[in-house]
């Protein structure tokens, strides 16, 4: 276990691919060490990535392709790495930092590996219909196919009892609520949690890219995942989660937990068999889907809430918050802008007005104040004529002016050489137009 602190600030390296030609891809695996030239030494990591654990070697595997072909939910990315390395460290190291690590490549290299202009769909696309359909349509007779690098769903399965004279049917349930077996504690999977594949071995340990290069459905079923949750959030959420069980001692299993949990698990493959799930009358399983499945969607939503309400609800309201933003906008606040001049200097033309509609305006206005109303059916008739019976307005239209005169004034008069408005005598308030 690496004594590295987990809370310092880290940096990262990342693998980057070149493709030659658009289209070109390869599936690889690759360790990855930065090494101080000065003295020789590997930088310690927080994390090795994938298996073996390692306190200085980054490992991981996945299929690097061409940038618009990447998605890395099923593993497919044109440069990869990770943030494990401490940041203080490696900035001491600058300059004398040398990376050094090896490339393992599985099968040849592929090339028009393209979205666009192929059918069936190859590159991405293609990818995402293999990929959903391969975890649709597992079956008792048929194992899913795992891929290195992809991200996996894993999704509660329930059969239902057997009964003489009738078959066993298999549905996958989106409850998060873990079944009774005692392998979901032990590897700590989740439902509705997503993991990625890191890397993975055939049963006697030797690395393999898919399940699909192994020649019996047993074998496949014996296959070893490497896998981590997906984001150092999520890693460090699941981690507090588990001491939390542990201090409080809601941990129901009798045998021995650890102190700690170390990403990556090894798990095999057997814990996402179809056949598993029918080994005894009414028992449960786990079924490994993708992201693109539409049964893990409801299993990965609850699973967040649960985790983390908190950022689901900020994140909830910062959907919806147009909605009680327009309505108040329409009924309360509203922008306006002039389209005339008949209120310059005060507004110019082309000017923008934030204009409050609370209720009892009328109680809240005084002298001088600057306000926006419908115009009355005799002065729309007046634009009207003066226009050759066309109005000038439209239904919405809203004009806006000073208020000189106030319910109760009398004798409002306008000098016609001062163009001045007097109130009783009294000059009306307007702005300093000088």
């Amino acid at each position: 276990e690496s004594s590295t602190d987990r809370r310092s600030p880290t940096a990262a390296a990342y693998l980057r691919y070149n493709p030659t030609t658009y289209g070109d891809e390869v599936d690889i695996s690759w360790k990855l060490q930065l090494v101080d030239t000065r003295n020789n030494q590997t930088l310690p990591i927080l994390t090795s990535g994938g298996l073996p654990k390692s306190n200085d070697t980054w490992s991981a595997a996945m299929t690097f392709c061409s940038p618009n072909e990447d998605l890395e939910s099923l593993g497919r990315a044109s440069d990869w790495g990770s943030s494990t390395w401490v940041s203080p460290q490696v900035c001491e190291a600058l300059g004398f930092l040398q990376a050094q690590g090896t490339i393992t490549l599985f099968g040849k290299s592929r090339t028009k590996e393209t979205s666009f202009f192929t059918f069936p769909p190859r590159g991405a696309v293609g990818a995402v219909l293999e990929a959903t359909t391969n975890a649709a349509q597992q079956s008792s007779h048929k194992e899913r196919i795992f891929r290195v690098g992809e991200v996996i769903v894993p999704t509660t399965r329930t059969t239902s009892p057997k009964k003489e004279g009738t078959t066993t049917t298999t549905t996958t349930t989106t409850t998060t609520t873990p079944p009774k077996s005692s392998s979901w504690e032990e590897s700590f999977i989740l439902p509705g949690t997503d993991y990625r594949i890191m890397t993975m071995t055939d049963k006697d340990g030797n690395p393999i890219f898919s399940t699909a290069s192994l020649p019996t459905e047993e074998d496949r079923r014996q296959a070893k995942l490497a896998l981590r949750p997906c984001g150092w959030k999520l890693q460090q959420q699941m981690w507090q989660q588990r001491q939390q069980q542990q201090l409080a001692g809601t941990t129901t299993r009798t045998t021995k937990q650890p102190s700690t949990v170390e990403w990556p698990l090894e798990v095999e493959a057997r814990l996402f068999s179809s056949s598993s799930a029918g080994n005894e009358e009414g028992s449960s399983g786990l079924r490994a889907l993708t992201r693109f499945n539409l049964a893990s969607a409801v299993p990965r939503l609850t699973s967040t809430f649960q985790r983390d309400a908190v950022a689901v609800i900020v994140a909830l309201g910062i959907a919806i918050l147009p909605i009680p933003l327009s309505l108040v906008g329409r009924n309360f606040v509203s922008l306006y802008g002039i389209p005339s001049a008949s209120m310059e200097p005060t507004l110019v033309k082309g000017d923008v007005l934030l204009v409050e509609k609370f209720p009892r305006v009328l109680d809240r206005t005084d002298r001088g104040d600057v306000i926006l109303f419908q115009p009355p059916s005799t002065l729309q008739d007046f634009i009207g004529s003066s226009n050759n019976g066309r109005s000038a307005i439209g239904a919405n239209s809203l004009f806006v002016k000073r208020v000189v005169g106030l319910p109760g004034d009398t004798h409002i008069k306008m000098d016609p050489v001062t163009e001045e408005v007097a109130i009783d005598g009294i000059p009306a308030v307007g702005p300093n137009r000088n």
